[in-house]
C-alpha cells in the first residue's frame, strides 16, 4: 500500500501527517499497513517520542489516541521484530496487561521480560525458574 511505502520513507513524517488528517481513525489507518514492519515503525515514532521531537502538538494527539490494544499491538510487533527492545519497554512504561504480554513474551522466548511480567503479576516464584 502507498501507506506502507510512506512510513518505509520516512516514518516521523508519515505518522505526523496521520496526526493531522486521520488522528481518529487510528484502527483504520493500522488496517490500511499490511506490512508488520512499517507497522511497527508507525507505532515507533509515537511511543519512542521520534514524533515529539519534530511535532509535539501531533505526538500529543496521536499518543491520546493510542488505546491498549494499540500497545499491545506494539509490543507483539516488537517482540517478533525486535525481542532485545521488550524488557526496557516494559519496564518504562505501563499501558499494557501483563497478562496479556507474557503469552508473547513466552512465545518469542523473551526471558527477561517474561520473568519480570511473572513478578509483576506477583508469580516471583516463577520468574525466577
Amino acid at each position: 500500500s502507498k501507506l506502507v511505502d510512506l512510513v518505509q520513507l520516512d516514518s516521523v513524517l508519515t505518522v505526523q501527517l496521520v496526526a493531522e488528517l486521520f488522528a481518529l481513525d487510528m484502527d483504520q489507518v493500522m488496517e490500511q499497513m499490511d506490512d508488520e514492519h512499517a507497522q511497527f515503525s508507525f507505532f515507533q515514532a509515537i511511543v519512542a517520542g521520534d514524533l515529539d521531537q519534530s511535532d509535539q502538538v501531533a505526538g500529543a494527539v496521536l499518543k491520546a489516541n493510542l488505546t491498549m490494544d494499540h500497545h499491545h499491538k506494539y509490543l507483539g510487533l516488537m517482540a517478533k521484530l525486535h525481542p532485545e527492545q521488550v524488557y526496557d519497554y516494559l519496564q518504562t512504561h505501563d499501558n499494557y496487561r501483563p497478562d496479556v504480554c507474557l503469552p508473547l513474551c513466552q512465545k518469542y522466548d523473551i526471558p527477561d521480560a517474561s520473568c519480570y511480567l511473572l513478578e509483576r503479576m506477583g508469580n516471583v516464584s516463577s520468574g525466577l525458574q
